[in-house]
């Protein structure tokens, strides 16, 4: 993507309109055109500056801190940093667009304005949490290395989440599993009205269908698994992703237990 191409004298207000922002919303005046970010309650829109970005020739993204922790930014512009860094936040892993913005070069020049020329980004982009970090990255949402509460990565596995094919003898698997666990949570005793069967992630959940292919997992945590916020060894032992554990505490109870394989 040639991100020059994109870039014009087209006033913020235009380029706002273009993004599907709420007519009503658009306002001429300075303190509104000079912000950083703009949210109408449905469509969400930030600025970044072209000289910002790391990876422009591929997967171009930029990295925003807190600027609450910030001793640089005063005034004006801690405020608009602010909405911009805020908007971010509550926009998580959703599409947002973006003006792209390109900087005067002549710094004696910016009195009568800093962007040399701005455009909209045809695609979206979507931001993601890392720590205490906000990644914006275009055309998709960044996928964060997960880390056990061991500090060890998590393995990766393909995410199936809800959209799951039908397995052959999926009954009989299911018997067979709940066995080991006296027909309940292998990991929690839940009662198998709320369980489902689930497959270890080392076996082909399309041929593998013994007892020892998989257990009994009370149904949120079998969710988990298949999006590999948490993993189950080939010893049977349980690793729980940070991710998880901060999303919900309770779940990091789980990491360390074993499950009959």
């Amino acid at each position: 993507m040639r991100f020059d191409e994109l870039l014009g004298r087209e006033t913020i207000g235009s380029l706002l309109a273009r993004a599907g922002v709420k007519p009503a919303f658009i306002q001429p005046h300075r303190s509104f055109t000079s912000r950083w970010a703009w949210d109408d309650g449905t469509t969400a829109v930030a600025t970044v500056w072209r000289e910002e970005l790391a990876n422009l020739d591929t997967i171009p993204w930029r990295e925003y801190s807190d600027p609450r922790d910030r001793k640089d930014l005063v005034g004006s512009r801690r405020t608009s940093a602010l909405e911009h860094f805020d908007l971010l936040v509550r926009h998580l892993e959703q599409p947002i667009r973006v003006i792209l913005q390109r900087r005067q070069a002549d710094e004696t020049k910016w009195a009568a304005g800093v962007s040399k020329g701005r455009g909209l980004d045809p695609e979206p982009w979507f931001p993601t949490r890392e720590g205490d970090r906000v990644i914006l990255q275009r055309g998709s949402a960044r996928v964060a290395t997960l880390v056990s509460l061991d500090g060890q990565p998590m393995v990766a596995r393909e995410p199936r989440f809800s959209a799951r094919e039908t397995r052959p003898n999926q009954i009989e698997f299911r018997r067979l599993v709940a066995v080991k666990s006296n027909n309940r949570c292998a990991l929690t005793g839940a009662p198998s009205e709320v369980c489902d069967a689930a497959h270890f992630p080392w076996c082909d959940w399309r041929e593998h269908n013994q007892a020892c292919h998989g257990t009994l997992l009370r149904r949120d945590i079998h969710a988990a698994l298949d999006a590999g916020l948490l993993d189950i060894t080939e010893d049977g032992s349980v690793s729980v992703s940070t991710r998880l554990a901060e999303a919900f505490p309770p779940y990091a109870e789980l990491h360390g237990k074993r499950v009959a394989v």
